[in-house]
């Protein structure tokens, strides 16, 4: 988070000395008639290009993303697009200034630019679409504006529309691993514990939650699509953000249901019985409404969240004895058979050997009734969730935390190991920011992702808020 030289800094970090006082805090804003400031994430905006100019416009400022970003190595390659790993190009403007000073910000005379002053560039996920205009681009590109901010979905930092006749979204980076590519490398050695499983589903459900509350449905949920950060097995932690939002059902004003395509929305393994194609003998499943008829957005992406929390408990699809058919053709058919009949593998001894309320969890999920699923708040509070997530002391205050840790338990954190302040404690020490500070708050949240986030500052930053 921001630039730091540590070739300039000197002496060790400084930690606040054992009964040092605390800084005062004001019990109330500084001023009695300040305006108050709201903090809307959602409503941050995001930077959109396209090929049509302004007066006086040159060509040569009409580039798009290649004059802002240097393109990587490829992560990824889809059916609609591309997606490759880029850094944000140096601001030129900058750069010459810092040529220009006679001395070094830090304090010793250079001849080139200081280290402190030296841009490597933010690091961006670039998805470049096959095809220019398609309706998987501005599909997602609407869903991604709608659902805006959250600490569990990839977030949307800019798009260019038409330069160099190709659409391109520009999103935040995590380290380029999926949620399957730490399933495939861990399988082997037994599957990923418990406790990880319960981390990462609480995630996603918090990311689904979200979502529903948006009115946009992901309906391709998928470890390929759960992208991951920060991770480390032995202590139980990653942390998570969905992704690709080509296959996004988004709900329309009037509140109509979508229907999915004949051939079916998103990914077959992965898909419930109502986003399938018909099954000849099998009659296909209401959609979920509410008490005025509108439909539930959100349920079809649980039954998903089910397939993948099988899969991460047990080792294999729910589904994978359509395997034993012979042709592809025919393993296809016997999925969306299973599927509608909602018949997954439950005599495997990995399954019957889980907890009774992992099976718990996963039954409630994978319910061919859509209505009958849990919904996103449900699972939160499940007790496969509940249990094996830990809240206590705070990681990562030099050493001491037992002062932090006495209002801040309760809610575990998406950031960091252990927990953070419970909602209200949060919403009660911003209240004490006067103006400026919660502006710096605002500026902050505004400018970065998660995964750019230096932990100790923020850490530091936190400590100083608690009263």
């Amino acid at each position: 988070m921001g630039q730091s030289c540590q070739s300039c800094q000197t002496g060790a970090h400084r930690f606040p000395e054992q009964g040092a006082p605390k800084p005062s805090v004001p019990v109330r804003p500084r001023f009695e008639n300040e305006p108050w400031v709201a903090f809307h994430c959602n409503a941050f905006q995001i930077s959109s290009s396209t090929t049509a100019p302004r007066a006086g416009t040159k060509q040569d400022e009409m580039q798009g993303w290649t004059k802002v970003y240097s393109l990587g190595r490829l992560l990824g390659d889809g059916i609609s697009a591309k997606v490759f790993e880029a850094e944000a190009l140096a601001d030129l403007e900058t750069t010459e200034t810092a040529q220009q000073m006679p001395f070094s910000t830090c304090g010793a005379v250079t001849a080139s630019i200081p280290q402190c002053l030296r841009e490597h560039g933010r690091k961006v996920a670039i998805k470049r679409f096959h095809r220019l205009g398609s309706r998987t681009f501005n599909k997602e590109l609407t869903a991604l504006k709608r659902v805006g901010t959250h600490p569990n979905v990839l977030r949307l930092l800019e798009s260019y529309q038409g330069f160099n006749r190709e659409d391109v979204l520009v999103l935040e980076y995590c380290d380029g691993s999926t949620l399957y590519d730490l399933y495939a490398r861990e399988h082997p050695k037994g599957g990923l514990p418990e406790r990880l499983v319960a981390r990462l589903l609480r995630q996603l459900f918090l990311a689904l939650q979200h979502l529903s509350s948006c009115g946009v449905e992901h309906q391709d949920v998928k470890p390929e699509n759960m992208m991951l950060f920060d991770v480390a097995v032995s202590a139980f932690q990653a942390e998570l953000k969905l992704g690709d939002f080509g296959w996004a059902a988004i709900a329309a004003p009037e509140g109509k249901a979508t229907k999915p395509p004949p051939t079916g929305a998103g990914s077959l393994w992965y898909a419930p019985p109502e986003l399938n194609p018909p099954v000849e003998g099998i009659e296909p499943e209401p959609l979920a409404v509410d008490q005025h008829g509108e439909p539930i957005k959100g349920l079809s992406d649980m039954w998903s969240a089910g397939v993948v929390l099988y899969l991460l408990l047990v080792g294999h699809n729910p589904f994978n004895q359509a395997l034993k058919q012979q042709t592809q053709e025919a393993q296809d058919q016997e999925v969306l058979r299973l599927v509608a009949h909602g018949r997954y593998n439950a005599r495997t001894e990995r399954w019957q050997g889980l907890h009774p309320d992992a099976r718990d969890l996963v039954e409630k999920l994978l319910k061919v009734t859509p209505s009958q699923r849990l919904p996103p708040s449900d699972a939160l509070q499940h007790s496969f969730v509940t249990k094996r997530t830990v809240s206590g002391r705070v990681s990562g205050y030099g050493g001491n935390s037992s002062a932090i840790s006495t209002c801040m338990d309760g809610e575990h954190s998406v950031f960091f190991h252990g927990s953070v302040a419970p909602w209200a404690g949060r919403e009660r020490r911003w209240q004490r920011l006067d103006g400026f500070q919660r502006l710096a708050w605002l500026a902050m949240a505004r400018a970065l992702a998660e995964p750019e986030l230096d932990r100790a500052v923020v850490q530091g930053a936190t400590s100083c808020l608690v009263g």
